[in-house]
């Protein structure tokens, strides 16, 4: 009977150890490179949960496996957990939030699992073992893949979630563009409101700026007068300003070739009434680069005589174009024998080249003199001027304006906003900074503590946040504004910590990530009409509220220091005349504008502010000796007005209003000049 009792002792006493130490063995801890390999070479089925130090393993499915183990597997299936933060060949799988299960078998990897269903991952499981039973009994084929190796489903995932981070991309750049253009539209109009009479002309770079006042003189018989004028560069940013809405934008080729050069830019008034400044432009343009007729004595024009244009047109080859003829050259050249070279031919070529970097009457001279240097033979010499004249006849020529002014309206007021700010400062506000692209990131309201560490790093990044009922946007009900509001109310596990975190760059948004969100906005499109719901408009953060009181607080201080400054002696002066108060005025007019009567009555309160009184600052410089009887007369009164509460005193303003109790009302601040509003968002 003893023995009996031992016996069955011992076995409780295992199954004991069984249920409390059976956890601890169900799963290998995999922790590094060196352990992971030797794991895969274990025999049977490998299945191995793989998390990240942020995020740990998935504990909910421990029971779960020991089930399925005990069940169907036995020694053929081995579990495991990862740390892929320290494993190489699980380095895909960091800063990853999602529990992730792989298969291994014979060292390789076998299938891969992503998601936390229970019935889906026994169900796989149970799949795995009977093609792993099959594979080892030579009864069916086995698929392998490297560790470090992409499988086909997570091949196909990624291509799913590049095309979604594209058509995030597109959507962004599509709401960009359309707010860049409302943003336009408002500046476009209040320059056209304004300024209706005033356009642009830009001038090539290879006008002389010298020529100004030739053109000034032509402006001013069309009634133009040069409002403003600036030598500037054309830059590749300012392109899609300037040909806002243009009805004759320049080529790309011209562009390519005037930018970060120095230009001319004048902007022009029209002073004439009843007169289109695009017309007048125009005209002035024509005027400026076209031959222009020769009238005789009568009026009439005399034919085949003209007046040279002005302002020439510059022409040059395509950059392209000129690149790929000195590729076919130096491929010849390499080709060539050193001594079958023709000299006179390169240097016609060498010319050539000469004549695309200055104007056509400073670059003709130099090919004819090389053309006349050497003699060369019949053959050679029209070889040499065939090459030049097919290149010319097969490659377009780029011809740079003199003068290119806008034919629109619109766009010459973009012209304005682009180069002539100073003219637009008395009516256009300042460019608004836009919010960053940004992200609504939403957290249990228990984490505010760990992710409020990951915001003082990256302070710049956190635009707003507050507490909420929950993560939906469209139902969230507001919490709290603060930590500190949120901490004195009854708290529920629902609510939720909602950031408003700038996407600048992808470390704040990484960090935060790894503190397991419930919600992320799925791009900035998203994430800025998620933001408008959780943060509308005025809405401030406890922190806002409490800096904007303490700024109410100090200006309501200087403001009683600039009025207590006022009631200063220094200042009391200023109320009475500006003549200063001298023995004179005591005598005559003064004595009648001082007597007796204002003194005792109410106006002697009024001529005194703070605690000295103008006349006695004046009696002290001594009474005349006929006015003895009255020199005690007027200290004594001032004396008795020095007693006055400064808070009777005139100070050419109404005295604050004074409570029952006698403290003070502060004065209602003086509204702030608001900016203009009206303005569509502009963006960066």
């Amino acid at each position: 009977m003893h023995q009996i009792e031992q016996t069955s002792r011992r076995r409780r006493t295992s199954r004991s150890a069984t249920k409390f130490g059976g956890q601890q063995q169900l799963q290998a801890d995999i922790q590094n490179d060196e352990e992971f390999d030797k794991f895969l070479d274990r025999k049977g089925l490998l299945v191995m949960d793989v998390y990240t130090e942020w995020c740990g393993p998935c504990l909910a499915m421990v029971g779960s496996l020991k089930k399925i183990k005990l069940e169907l597997g036995g020694d053929n299936l081995q579990l495991a957990i990862c740390k892929s933060d320290t494993i190489q060949a699980l380095e895909r799988f960091r800063n990853k939030s999602e529990p992730t299960w792989l298969f291994a078998s014979h060292g390789k990897i076998v299938n891969i699992m992503f998601g936390t269903n229970v019935p889906k991952l026994m169900q796989l499981i149970a799949k795995e073992l009977e093609i792993e039973m099959a594979y080892v009994e030579n009864r069916g084929p086995r698929t392998f893949y490297e560790a470090g190796e992409l499988l086909p489903i997570e091949e196909e995932r990624l291509s799913i979630i590049m095309a979604a981070e594209n058509e995030a991309l597109r959507i962004e750049k599509e709401e960009a563009d359309r707010k860049r253009r409302e943003y336009l539209k408002f500046v476009t109009d209040e320059i056209i409101t304004n300024l209706p009479e005033c356009g642009v002309t830009i001038f090539g770079p290879h006008v002389n700026r010298d020529i100004f006042k030739k053109v000034s003189e032509q402006a001013e018989d069309l009634g133009l007068s040069c409002r403003d004028r600036r030598v500037t560069q054309i830059v590749p940013e300012n392109i899609e300003v300037l040909h806002f809405q243009c009805e004759n934008p320049l080529d790309e080729d011209v562009l390519d070739y005037m930018f970060n050069k120095d230009v001319l830019i004048c902007m022009w008034k029209m002073e004439k009434p009843d007169v289109i400044i695009e017309e007048a432009l125009q005209t002035l343009t024509d005027n400026l680069t076209k031959p222009q007729p020769v009238y005789d004595d009568y009026g009439m024009v005399i034919p085949d005589q003209n007046i040279p244009p002005m302002i020439q047109e510059f022409e040059i080859e395509p950059a392209k174009e000129k690149s790929a003829a000195e590729a076919k050259k130096e491929e010849s050249a390499i080709e060539a024998p050193s001594d079958e070279l023709d000299l006179p031919e390169m240097g016609l070529q060498m010319a050539s080249l000469e004549d695309t970097e200055a104007p056509p009457e400073e670059g003709e001279g130099p090919v004819q003199e090389d053309e006349k240097a050497e003699p060369v033979p019949e053959k050679s010499k029209s070889d040499a001027v065939a090459k030049p004249s097919e290149t010319s006849e097969s490659a377009v020529k780029v011809i740079i304006p003199g003068v290119w002014t806008p034919s629109n309206k619109v766009t010459n007021a973009a012209a304005i906003y682009v180069y002539f700010r100073t003219q637009t400062d008395p009516f256009l506000p300042p460019d608004p900074v836009p919010d960053p692209p940004h992200l609504a990131i939403a957290f249990e309201a228990y984490k505010r503590k760990d992710v409020f560490e990951i915001c003082e790093q990256y302070q710049d990044a956190i635009l707003s946040y507050g507490y909420f009922s929950n993560s939906d946007p469209e139902k969230a009900k507001l919490i709290a504004n603060s930590t500190a509001k949120y901490e004195a109310r009854s708290q529920n596990v629902e609510d939720k910590l909602v950031l408003k975190v700038a996407k600048v760059t992808s470390h704040a948004i990484l960090a935060l990530s790894a503190h397991g969100p419930t919600h992320v906005s799925q791009n900035t499109v998203a994430g800025k009409r998620e933001c408008r719901k959780f943060f509308p408009e005025g809405y401030k953060t406890g922190e806002d509220e409490a800096l904007e009181s303490t700024s109410q607080l100090d200006a309501g201080e200087k403001k009683k220091k600039k009025k207590k400054k006022k009631a200063e002696p220094s200042e009391v002066g200023t109320l009475v005349s500006d003549q200063e108060i001298t023995q004179e005025n005591l005598d005559g007019e003064g004595e009648e504008e001082l007597g007796e009567e204002q003194l005792a009555g109410d106006d002697a309160d009024a001529a005194c502010e703070g605690d000295v009184c103008p006349l006695r600052a004046a009696a002290e410089d001594g009474p005349p000796q006929e006015a003895a009887g009255e020199e005690n007369t007027a200290p004594e009164i001032a004396v008795q007005d020095a007693a006055v509460p400064p808070t009777t005193v005139s100070t050419g303003t109404a005295p604050p209003a004074t409570t029952p109790e006698g403290a003070t009302v502060p004065a209602t601040p003086s509204k702030t000049s608001a900016a203009p509003s009206g303005a569509p968002e502009a963006t960066a």
